[in-house]
């Protein structure tokens, strides 16, 4: 499966979590220079590690796949019913999304896709 984004869409979900390599590598069943290679994108994330990296996330491969991580964040966010991360989440146009969402059960990442 060649996702190139899968990668950053990995470390930055990690991070937000507070989980380290070793604690997604030990999910998973790898070592975490395994792991570390997935986040650097230097080894294919295959089907099978696809479903297992969205249940550790608490996502679905799917979800994993479609949407950007800053989506992935905000739906994280909603889903959890928690405080968005003390530092500020930037799109791709550098504009600042903290506080331009809400945390209503509504919340549709997709906009009505």
């Amino acid at each position: 499966m060649l996702n190139t984004e899968l990668p950053v869409k990995c470390l930055k979900l990690r991070k937000y979590l507070g989980y380290s390599q070793e604690n997604i590598a030990h999910e998973l069943g790898v070592s975490p220079e395994a792991y570390g290679k997935m986040e650097r994108g230097k080894t294919c994330i295959n089907v099978d590690r696809l479903g297992q990296l969205a249940r550790v996330f608490g996502l679905e491969s799917w979800e994993l796949l479609q949407f950007s991580a800053d989506e992935l964040l905000l739906l994280l966010i909603n889903r959890r019913n928690i405080p968005p991360p003390r530092k500020r989440i930037r799109n791709r146009s550098n504009v600042s999304l903290y506080g331009l969402f809400s945390y209503s059960s509504n919340f549709d990442p997709t906009g009505g896709r």
